[in-house]
């Protein structure tokens, strides 16, 4: 079942002036139920820019976007409705933090949609199990929290009003690797439990290769590569050609390849790769 779709979108800062750039040109995705896309791609590639068009808080300049099927700016849709349904979360949302509490900052989302009482409670504590937020940090401000977890109370916040389809921006940039660990665990979950679709944006090649299903890749605009997470990172020459880098375990699978040691190159962890060499070592086929 497809939950979001844009076809032949277009988007175009300043247009009409001088400095009019093209932003997005023909970008054509479906994304289904269950779906977790990773969206890469160098800085100025139009990354950003397309999430912000998944909700409506950008209208195209050309092409459609569809959530449910509905085209969100036909007019027989509310806006206010998609956006409670497409969740968007920008990057460094703990800025964005400002209750005195956490439970009472998880809860303005879905106090805004007007849910109250028991089922309030429950989708508060149900967005804090997500992303390891214990019951009695529901009572700190969150100001008293450290970087990462502020990051967690942020995401919670959208989390507990339930989105069928969940947009992030770099999640857990400028964390460490624990507190990445927690995020992604906690995104994983949420997608298993709900049946919800995660589109993440991100510069990180390593959190893609790991988590993601489809990889779309963006360079200047334009969509460049796009397919199941095996082809892109499956073809290194690919990414090369599109001009990112490499994950760091296809880098040393490359050398070890070079070395006449046979790696897959679908490997993409360091846990798998440990165990592909483990098995070398012991003569066993991979």
């Amino acid at each position: 079942m497809t939950l979001l779709k844009t076809e032949n979108l277009k988007y175009v800062y300043s247009a009409g002036t001088p400095s009019e750039h093209v932003a997005l040109e023909n970008i054509n995705i479906e994304l289904e139920r269950g779906e977790l896309v990773g969206v890469i791609g160098g800085t100025g590639s139009g990354k950003s820019t397309l999430m912000q068009h998944f909700n409506g808080l950008l209208k195209p300049a050309e092409g459609k976007v569809f959530v449910d099927g509905k085209d969100i700016w036909s007019g027989e849709v509310a806006l206010r409705d998609i956006r409670f349904k497409v969740g968007l979360v920008f990057q460094y949302p703990e800025y964005q933090l400002f209750e005195d509490t956490v439970r009472k900052d998880i809860s303005y989302g879905p106090k805004n949609m007007g849910i109250e009482g028991e089922e309030l409670e429950a989708r508060v504590r149900e967005a804090a199990s997500f992303v390891g937020i214990s019951e009695e940090m529901l009572e700190k401000s969150p100001f008293e929290l450290s970087g990462g977890e502020k990051r967690r109370v942020a995401i919670a916040g959208v989390l507990a009003m339930r989105p069928r389809v969940l947009i992030l921006d770099e999640p857990a940039s400028g964390l460490d690797p624990i507190g990445r660990k927690t995020i992604f665990d906690g995104l994983m979950n949420y997608k298993e439990k709900t049946g919800a679709s995660i589109v993440i944006i991100s510069h990180s090649m390593e959190d893609m290769a790991k988590y993601a299903d489809d990889i779309i890749v963006l360079r200047e605009g334009r969509i460049v590569l796009s397919g199941e997470k095996d082809d892109i990172f499956g073809n290194p020459d690919n990414l090369i050609n599109a001009g990112l880098g490499l994950p760091s375990v296809t880098r040393i699978i490359l050398m070890l390849r070079k070395k006449g040691i046979n790696i897959p190159t679908n490997i993409y962890t360091a846990e798998a790769l440990a165990d592909a060499i483990d098995k070398i070592k012991r003569g066993d086929s991979l």
